[in-house]
C-alpha cells in the first residue's frame, strides 16, 4: 500500500506539482494552513509536508506551531517550509537579494549521486541554520544552504523545489526521501 502524506499549503500553487510529483508512491491530501490543524489527525500521516509560499515564515504561525508541537511523524519542508524548519529550531532566515525566482543552481551535496545537479530555485529568503541541522547541500553558485537535516528529529529540508521541471532528477530526490523515511 502507498505512504500517505499530508501537504500543508501555505497559498501556493506549487502544491499541485509537489502531490503530482509524489504519486503514485504516496496518497496524498492537502490542507490549507489556515484550516483547524488536528494534530490527532496529522500523526496519522506517513509524512507531513510544509509547502512553499509568499511571505516570511513567521506569516503562517500555525504552522511554525506544529514544528515546535507534539508531530510524531516524519516533516518535509519545501521552500518557505524549509525556512519555517529554520525558525522553529533557532535558526534566522534573512532577505536573499537578488531574488532567485525560477533560476536553476548546480549543489554540492555531501551525497555524490546529488552532486552538480541543476535545482530549481524560487526564494528570496535564506536559511542560517542553528547547530541543530545538518547541512547536506549549498548552492554552487552562491554558497546558500539548499537542504539540510534536523539532528535529533525527523524534519528534512529543501531550500529548492525538487518537484520543478528545472530540477535535474527529481525522481532521485523522492527516492531519497522514501529511504529517509525508513532509517
Amino acid at each position: 500500500m502507498n505512504k500517505t502524506a499530508l501537504i500543508i499549503d501555505h497559498d501556493d500553487s506549487f502544491i499541485w506539482n509537489i502531490k503530482a510529483w509524489l504519486e503514485p508512491e504516496f496518497q496524498v491530501s492537502i490542507l490549507n494552513h489556515s484550516e483547524n490543524i488536528n494534530h490527532d489527525q496529522i500523526n496519522l500521516y506517513d509524512l507531513i509536508i510544509l509547502s512553499p509560499g509568499p511571505k516570511n515564515p513567521v506569516d503562517y504561525p500555525m504552522s511554525l506551531n506544529l514544528l515546535t508541537e507534539k508531530i510524531y511523524k516524519p516533516v518535509l519542508g519545501i521552500c518557505l517550509g524549509f525556512q519555517m524548519m529554520t525558525v522553529a529550531s533557532g535558526g534566522t532566515v534573512t532577505a536573499y537579494s537578488p531574488p532567485k525566482h525560477g533560476k536553476t543552481s548546480g549543489i554540492t551535496c555531501h551525497n555524490k549521486l546529488f552532486n552538480n545537479l541543476q535545482v530549481a530555485r524560487y526564494h528570496s529568503l535564506q536559511c542560517l541554520m542553528s547547530d541543530n541541522f545538518e547541512i547536506i547541500a549549498y548552492s554552487c553558485d552562491d554558497q546558500i544552504v539548499m537542504w539540510a537535516e534536523h539532528k535529533t528529529k525527523k524534519q528534512l529540508g529543501f531550500q529548492f523545489h525538487p518537484e520543478s521541471f528545472l530540477t535535474d532528477s527529481a525522481d532521485l530526490y523522492k527516492q531519497y526521501i522514501l529511504s529517509w523515511l525508513l532509517i
